[in-house]
Formats: C-alpha cells, sequence, structure tokens
C-alpha cells in the first residue's frame, strides 16, 4: 500500500534528479520558493468565481480575494500596460481557446504559425487536425486555418506575402507569437493594418516572452497594436502555471467574456484556481524588481550558446544575425539523425532538450530535424556567459563524440552543483531543488 512515504520518497528522487540534471528546456522556468510558498495559503480551497468583473462575486466571503485580485491586475496593467485584465485562464491553451472562440464562428478563417517555424497553433489544435490533438468530432473542420508565410533568411513573417493572405482569405481572426521565436521585433504593427482593413482581430500569442517583455527586452505586441496579448506565464515568467489575456479595449475586453454578464471561454474555465492568483502576484512583484537584469541575462547565455556550439561545429541556426535575441537557439541536427533521437540521447546524459521542426524542413518535406534550446532556467540558477561553453562541450560530448552518457550525466551533476542556487529573485542563493515537504 503506498502511503506519505512513498509519496515524499518520489518527490524527493524527482529533485535530486533534477539537481544533478541541465534543463534546457524552452518553455520551462523554476518559480522562487516565496512564490511557490504563495501556493499553499487557504486560497487554495476557495471558488472565487466572477463574470466579466472581478469586484462581483458569485460566491460569498470574497472580499479579500477580490482585493487581491485587483492589485494582481494592478501589477499585470504595470509591466503588461494593459488596460484590462483576465487572469482566469488556466494555462496558455485556455487563453488561445477563449479568444478563438470570441472572435471565430463556425466556417471563419484563422491564421497563425504553422510547424517549422515553432507555432502554437492553437487553432489547429482546437479542431483536431494535429496529430497530438484531443479535439472532439464536434470541433473537426470548425473553421478553416491558413498559416503565416516566412521568410527563411530571417526567421521572420514575410509582410509582402502575408499582406495577400490577408486580404485575400479575409480571416476574423490572425494569432502571431510562436514557440520558436528568436529576433524581435515581430512586424505587429504592419500585420495591424492590413487586419484593420478586412476587419480581423489580431491576437498575440506571448508565451515563450512574458518574462522577456517584463524585462523590457521584448515590443509589447499591444504598443504596436495587437488587440489581444494572451498565453501562459510560466516559460520565461516565472511565475505558476496558468495563463492570461489582456487587451487596451474595452469592446475587445467584453467580446472576450461573451458580452457584459458573460464568462471567459464560457463553460471552459469556472473554478480558475485561485491560490495562484497569490503565487503570480509575487512572482509580478519579484519581476518588477529584478526583471531588466534577468531578462538582459538570459538574451547574453542565449547568444553566448549559439556562439559556443557554432564554434564547435554544430549547425545553429542564424550565425549572421547572432543566434538569437531571445531565451533559445535552434540548432539543425539533421546529420546526427534528427531531433527526436538526439533529445533522447541527451536525456540519458540528464540534459534535457526540445526536438523540433525547423524552417528547411518545409522546403526538403521533413519535419523534426532541429533542437531548441532555452536558457532561463541556466539563467535563473545563477549561469552566465562563460558557462554556457561548458555547457556546449557537454552538448558535443553526446551529439558529435558519441561518448557514454552515463559518464557525461557524472559530469553534468558535478558542473551543474556549482549552480544550484537562486538568482534574480526574492531567494537569492537558496537551492531552487531543495525538497520543502
Amino acid at each position: 500500500m503506498h502511503g506519505l512515504d512513498s509519496i515524499n520518497t518520489i518527490l524527493r528522487k524527482h529533485v535530486d534528479y533534477r539537481s544533478r540534471s541541465l534543463n534546457l528546456i524552452g518553455s520551462e522556468v523554476p518559480p522562487s520558493p516565496t512564490v511557490r510558498r504563495y501556493l499553499t495559503t487557504d486560497f487554495v480551497c476557495r471558488y472565487a468565481n466572477y463574470n466579466d468583473d472581478p469586484k462581483v462575486r458569485i460566491y460569498r466571503g470574497m472580499k479579500y480575494i477580490t482585493e487581491l485580485e485587483l492589485v494582481t491586475h494592478d501589477l499585470v496593467e504595470e509591466l503588461f500596460n494593459a488596460k484590462f485584465v483576465d487572469l482566469r485562464p488556466l494555462g496558455g491553451e485556455s487563453a488561445d481557446a477563449g479568444v478563438i472562440m470570441a472572435f471565430t464562428k463556425p466556417g471563419d478563417t484563422v491564421i497563425e504559425t504553422g510547424p517549422g517555424y515553432g507555432g502554437q497553433m492553437a487553432a489547429t489544435r482546437i479542431q483536431g487536425t494535429t496529430p497530438h490533438s484531443a479535439a472532439p468530432p464536434l470541433t473537426r473542420g470548425l473553421f478553416n486555418v491558413e498559416y503565416w508565410p516566412y521568410d527563411i533568411k530571417t526567421h521572420q513573417i514575410d509582410v509582402e506575402k502575408a499582406s495577400e493572405m490577408v486580404r485575400k482569405k479575409k480571416p476574423s481572426l490572425l494569432i502571431m507569437g510562436r514557440a520558436q521565436i528568436l529576433f524581435p521585433p515581430e512586424p505587429v504593427k504592419e500585420i495591424k493594418e492590413v487586419a484593420e482593413e478586412v476587419g480581423a482581430c489580431l491576437a498575440y500569442d506571448a508565451s515563450h516572452v512574458f518574462g522577456l517583455m517584463a524585462g523590457k527586452q521584448f515590443p509589447n505586441p499591444l504598443d504596436d497594436g495587437a488587440d489581444v496579448l494572451m498565453g501562459s506565464h510560466t516559460k520565461t515568467f516565472p511565475g505558476p502555471q496558468g495563463g492570461m489575456a489582456l487587451t487596451n479595449s474595452e469592446e475587445t475586453y467584453y467580446q472576450m467574456q461573451g458580452g457584459k454578464g458573460g464568462r471567459f471561454c464560457g463553460a471552459i474555465i469556472c473554478n480558475y484556481h485561485f491560490n495562484r492568483i497569490a503565487a503570480l502576484a509575487v512572482a509580478l512583484a519579484e519581476m518588477k524588481q529584478y526583471g531588466e537584469a534577468y531578462a538582459r541575462q538570459i538574451v547574453k547565455n542565449s547568444q553566448a550558446l549559439g556562439k559556443a556550439m557554432h564554434e564547435l561545429g554544430f549547425k545553429v541556426l542564424y550565425p549572421e544575425l547572432g543566434f538569437s535575441r531571445t531565451h533559445m537557439i535552434v540548432v539543425d541536427v539533421t546529420e546526427f539523425g534528427g531531433g527526436s533521437k538526439q533529445a533522447r540521447l541527451l536525456e540519458e546524459s540528464n540534459i534535457f532538450v526540445d526536438s523540433q521542426s525547423i524552417p528547411m524542413d518545409l522546403v526538403k518535406g521533413t519535419s523534426g530535424s532541429g533542437l531548441r534550446m532555452g536558457t532561463q532556467e541556466s539563467t535563473r540558477t545563477s549561469m552566465k556567459e562563460k558557462d554556457m561553453a561548458e555547457v556546449a562541450q557537454f552538448l558535443k560530448a553526446v551529439i558529435i563524440d558519441h561518448e557514454d552518457p552515463k559518464a557525461v550525466a557524472d559530469a553534468v551533476a558535478k558542473f551543474k552543483s556549482q549552480f544550484n542556487r537562486f538568482a534574480f529573485s526574492f531567494d537569492d542563493g537558496v537551492n531552487p531543488y531543495e525538497p520543502f515537504y
């Protein structure tokens, strides 16, 4: 029979495993112990439902829940320059789903980023036309999905071709932002102009760059004309799991609610787990204080990792552009058997990366030829540019030199022991992998 001891044993094994591993996943960053503590308040068991106005609650006893939510809204508005805030999405997918449902009807066209350039493919997932989608048959074929045309030389939307597509297809919703974003700014202003021509809503999924935006290393799409800013606040932004949707338009805000008296995402979100709002408030306050230094170091580390890998013989994309100006780099590993194979080998060495398609896959008719690597967790745990050279050596040992994964894992553990301390947080110096149970 399993009990508390077996649960704690598994958890301790997990934190020990993570403390000895090098995490380069592009969508994860550990929140500070202070943020984590706020996940365990009395809010954990409260239902904080409201319709369109957080000051008007459905349940009783919400006086201080309302007060805290409004404080959290103020912090979001300050960091992201947004007048209207909804923090109820439980993640990026539910934020995307709510926006898609609000601004489309059956038969409409949606344009979003497809594979090859790191598309989140939210609309594609909703209607069940990706291999990993769990969408029910009812939603399949709900709307027509088109993908933005990109310039392979710049990793950016081809504005001329995109504008032609929008005028021809007359979509009701345009979605920018993606999971493989290397070089800001994206052409939000230019796409907004053509969106207005056809009466389309322009939404930007900022899941991957909320932390960089808070740290002023990535431009705010709302400032450039985007109607909605949405996504998860857990990738570069070191908050709890969850999502949000932001706008500067009162009309847009109420359309997301289904009109005045509505509820975000309709029946998708009811109980939105208010304990995470308290933790998010702390993370927002933390980013006000440390965000700029944190985001600057992330970009420096990404550029240093790209340069170090390039010098070791890896095909890191876009060396002529400096590899990256965000939290990630992308590497073509076609000659080594593709992304999935190398991601599995690296995991055996306690190094975690993402396997992804890259732009050349679209040209060759292949998929999954690349690895995406993010530097935000390394940065959060005190690594600097010089340390990226050692990280690159570990990657070379596995991918190019075919060294024994066990030997590499031991070397990774020894290296990682120097960096098991938080930086850019209310808990600088604290071990992020220390068990707290």
